[in-house]
């Protein structure tokens, strides 16, 4: 499975860290995109499409958690993994699970566990994608048939209304405005367009 084309942000205040994370992703033919100062990395993670954030915990101006906080008014969906300090309180990492935190590294970074945790989320979050691609072509699908068949039902409905006119054409008039009239009165009761719609074209049959 390629994720050449996914995007990963890795914010980190240590230069050090941020490298190292780059020469592990490169090792693994993704794209990163580091930031040291984590207010410009928001800025980018909510202007941009991007595939997953490594953060780390202890920075300026915002910390870890009100980076998430922040990031996730936004977007909900993207996996995050937050980097910490080996023995960082445990109340950290349950605000962070809390926040939508998809899972947790520890410092020193591990290359092997490192490259496992990232490949599984990015593995689980190119699957969803997919999922929801595949079900909203499969609901726009199942709406244009639905379309299709009331425009038919709709259609057989006017022939046989017209069929119903037909029986005495003085009638028609008559028909139009049972069928206007009813229309009004579904709406009145709160009956969907839809509907509205059926019993406007099922009108003309109460004079068969």
């Amino acid at each position: 499975m390629s994720f050449q084309d996914m995007t990963i942000v890795s914010i980190d205040d240590n230069e050090n860290n941020l490298f190292l994370i780059e020469a592990i992703c490169n090792e693994m033919n993704l794209n990163v995109k580091s930031f040291i100062e984590p207010l410009d990395a928001l800025m980018y993670c909510l202007q941009n499409d991007i595939d997953m954030i490594l953060i780390d915990y202890m920075m300026p101006n915002i910390n870890g958690l009100e980076f998430i906080e922040e990031f996730k008014k936004n977007k909900s969906n993207i996996p995050i993994i937050m980097i910490t300090a080996a023995g960082d309180d445990e109340n950290i990492h349950k605000a962070a699970f809390d926040l939508g935190v998809s899972d947790f590294l520890n410092k020193p970074v591990n290359a092997p566990v490192f490259k496992a945790r990232v490949l599984n989320l990015l593995s689980n979050y190119q699957n969803r994608i997919l999922l929801e691609s595949k079900a909203k072509l499969l609901e726009n699908e199942v709406e244009k048939a639905t379309i299709n068949l009331i425009n038919r039902e709709h259609e057989t409905l006017k022939i046989l209304g017209k069929t119903a006119e037909y029986k005495d054409p003085e009638t028609a008039s008559h028909v139009a405005r049972v069928s206007h009239y009813s229309k009004l009165l579904a709406k009145e009761y709160g009956l969907t367009e839809k509907e509205q719609d059926l019993i406007y074209y099922a009108a003309p049959f109460h004079d068969l």
